[in-house]
This record gives C-alpha cells, sequence and structure tokens, in this order.
C-alpha cells in the first residue's frame, strides 16, 4: 500500500494546514511589526504581564502551527480550542494591563482577527464558525470594558465620561471583527468547497479501481473457463480417471470452479464446523487422512451461529490451503486438524509428523503468504508456523473474539 498515491482527501487536508501556519505566522509577523513601528513606545507602555500574555498566545500559534505541519491537517478540536485559548487571553490581557491600552493592546486586538478568518479553515460547520464569531466579539467588547482603577486610560471606572468613551471604543472593536466576517466566510467556504470536491475524487478513484478489478476478474475467468474449467470436464466426460474418491473429488471442483466462473454464489454456508468437516472429506478422497477434532467448536451452536461469513470464508480458505501443503510437501499421509471457540477467541491448528521446513530460509510461495497469512490478517487474525527440518509443522490460526463476530 505504501507505493499507492495518497487520497485527495489527504492532500487537500495538507494544503489548507500549510494555508492556515502560513496565514497565521505572515498574520503575526504583520501585526507585530505594525504595533512595534506604528506608536511611541513611551505613552504606549504596556505591562510585563501584558507582554508575557502575548508571548503565550506567539507561543500557542507555534505549537498548533508545528502541529498541525506533523499531523498535515488541522483538527476542529484544535481549532475549537485556539479559540478559546484566545478568548481566555483577552480577559487576561485586560486584566494584567488594568485598563490602560499599551503597546501589547496594539498586538490583541487584531490578533483576534487572524485568529477568526483562520477558523473559517479550520471549522467544518457554519454553525461552529457563527459560535466563534459570537465568542470573539464577544471576547473583544468585554476586554475593552474590564474593570480599571481610577486615571486609567481605557475601563469602566464608573464615570459618565469613561461609560462613553469606553462604550464607543468597544463599539469600534466589534465593529472591526465584524468587518473580517466576510473573509471568514469566504475561508470556509472555500476550504468547504475543496474538501467536498476531494470526497468526490477520492470516490471516483475508487470506484475507477473496482471498475478495473472487475475487468481484471472477467479476464481470469475467462481464462479458468477457456483452460482449466475444459480441461477438467474433458477428463470427467472422457472417464479418465476412475471411479472412486478421487474421481468424486475432481467431479465436486469441477463443479465449484463452473459455479465461480459463472459467478453464482459458492461457499456461503457460515457453518465453521461444516465448512471444516467438508475439508476433511475432501482430502481424505485425495488421500490426505485428517484427524479433526472440532468437539469444542461444535458444543456452542449459538456463539459458532455468530461467526461473520467472512471470517468463516477465511478460516475455511487458510485451512484448506495449508492442508494442500501438506498433502503435497510433507511427506506424510496423515495430519491432525484442531478448532477451539471461547468467549475470547477462535483457535484453529493444523499439525503434520512430515518433513518440515526451515521458516528463516524457505522462499514461501504465494499459499503460505497470500492464502494463509495475508488471509486471516486481513480478517483479524493472525498466524504462528513452527516448523523444522525433519520434525515436522505446526500452523496455528487465531483469531480475538471481537474480530470474529459480524459487525
Amino acid at each position: 500500500m505504501s507505493g499507492l498515491p495518497p487520497s485527495a482527501v489527504a492532500q487537500t487536508e495538507r494544503v489548507l494546514a500549510r494555508a492556515w501556519v502560513f496565514f497565521r505566522v505572515v498574520g503575526i509577523m504583520g501585526i507585530a511589526l505594525t504595533a512595534w513601528s506604528g506608536v511611541d513606545q513611551q505613552d504606549h507602555s504596556a505591562t510585563p504581564a501584558g507582554w508575557c500574555i502575548v508571548g503565550a498566545v506567539v507561543l500557542e500559534s507555534a505549537l498548533i502551527s508545528v502541529a498541525c505541519l506533523r499531523r498535515r491537517r488541522i483538527r476542529s478540536t484544535w481549532a475549537a480550542a485556539d479559540l478559546a485559548f484566545t478568548v481566555l487571553a483577552q480577559f487576561l490581557h485586560a486584566w494584567a494591563q488594568s485598563g490602560h491600552y499599551g503597546l501589547s493592546s496594539l498586538f490583541m486586538t487584531p490578533y483576534s482577527t487572524v485568529v477568526l478568518i483562520g477558523l473559517g479553515i479550520g471549522l467544518r460547520r457554519w454553525q461552529s464558525v457563527g459560535a466563534a464569531v459570537l465568542a470573539l466579539g464577544v471576547g473583544d467588547f468585554a476586554s475593552v470594558l474590564f474593570p480599571a482603577p481610577p486615571g486609567s486610560n481605557l475601563g469602566f471606572t464608573g464615570t459618565p465620561f469613561d461609560l462613553v468613551f469606553n462604550g464607543a471604543m468597544a463599539f469600534f472593536l466589534v465593529f472591526n471583527a465584524a468587518m473580517a466576517i466576510p473573509y471568514v466566510l469566504a475561508a470556509w467556504s472555500v476550504s468547504r468547497r475543496v474538501r467536498r470536491a476531494a470526497q468526490r475524487l477520492d470516490a471516483s478513484r475508487a470506484e475507477t479501481a473496482e471498475l478495473a478489478l472487475q475487468k481484471q476478474r472477467s479476464w481470469h475467468a475467462r481464462a479458468l473457463h477457456d483452460h482449466v474449467l475444459q480441461t477438467l470436464e474433458g477428463i470427467i466426460r472422457h472417464e479418465a480417471i476412475p471411479h472412486g474418491p478421487l474421481r468424486r473429488l475432481v467431479e465436486a471442483d469441477t463443479a465449484w470452479l463452473r459455479a465461480l466462473v459463472e459467478g453464482v454464489a459458492v461457499g456461503q454456508d457460515t457453518d465453521l464446523h461444516w465448512r471444516l468437516r467438508e475439508l476433511v472429506e475432501r482430502h481424505a478422497a485425495g488421500g490426505l487422512r485428517v484427524e479433526f477434532n472440532g468437539a469444542q467448536l461444535q458444543r456452542p451452536a449459538e456463539a459458532r451461529a455468530g461467526l461473520s461469513a467472512e471470517l468463516v470464508d477465511a478460516v475455511a480458505g487458510a485451512v484448506g490451503e495449508a492442508l494442500t501443503n501438506t498433502a503435497k510437501h510433507a511427506g506424510v499421509e496423515t495430519a491432525v486438524l484442531r478448532a477451539t471457540l471461547t468467549d475470547h477467541a477462535l483457535s484453529v491448528s493444523i499439525l503434520d509428523n512430515g518433513i518440515g521446513f526451515d521458516p528463516a530460509t524457505t522462499r514461501h510461495g504465494i499459499g503460505l503468504d497470500q492464502s494463509i497469512t495475508a488471509r486471516i490478517r486481513e480478517a483479524g487474525g493472525q498466524v504462528r508456523i513452527d516448523s523444522n527440518p525433519g520434525q515436522g509443522t505446526y500452523i496455528e490460526i487465531t483469531i480475538p473474539a471481537t474480530a470474529a463476530r459480524p459487525n
């Protein structure tokens, strides 16, 4: 899967995260330069606590920017946390400044607008965007009317002049924040459209891949029909194999292959005990006697009935491949198949006392890697293979109960 290109949704989220970080960094730099060069620092002083809050705001922006770049996306929860932090910083800054409209105030006021526009990218729903605009507007308004000691140049002290002045200042700040609303809506609308386009593109890619897979399956079906199936049916028709267990096995496999090629539903029985018993009988007809111990699997019938059809097919296919490998390579005529089902897991094991092999040095074929190991992993389980030259082979399939039950 590592060779596949990333999804359009993932690429879109990565681009939006980079845009969010770029806008935040450029916005903070611009605000800082404007605040520093546009006022007389002696007449517009800032308290040390005010500068600490500004520093905390910059640090928080740096942390969330790094998180976005590392995760390659901006989560809605991160955007909401950023909003809450900004509103809190507004109140703390108003308290730290004791009502004085200082140099740090020239940073905090436009900074909230930068945060507001960025929320248009980070938030997914228009209701969330509306709530964010309202929260920051209330934060701006309340921070201006924050109680201040007498003699301060900002803050509500109770005098009519201060009340009128602070009210006018609060209205100006709220109006200034409201002017950013069109930019917020534009950022949200563009981000929403881009995300939806990426989702449609991924859906189109998946549909194209499915059509290609169906085309490949059709080609395989034609190849099986024109070659393997015709050969098997010719063998049966001309009685090249005498009547007996082997002929019945070939006839059963031929019928199964024709049903598969013609698209007829096959292998739909979800009773695992029955499927394993069928495998035992089929391999017995081919010359491999399998001792089947499935008593613990047979007793809890209601639990066995709860196994998903996909899991039953996966286990039966893996066991069938393991028994086929035993018959072909182990050099023995007997094997032991054991299956247990508990409240915790489904376990199936295959044991033979054949020639064995060294798993570390033996080159695995498609049967062992794909038909057994990969198939069980896709079903949510794992496979353990123990074997040594001259000491036989033991294969154990284990699937947790959480993966064995249908959703």
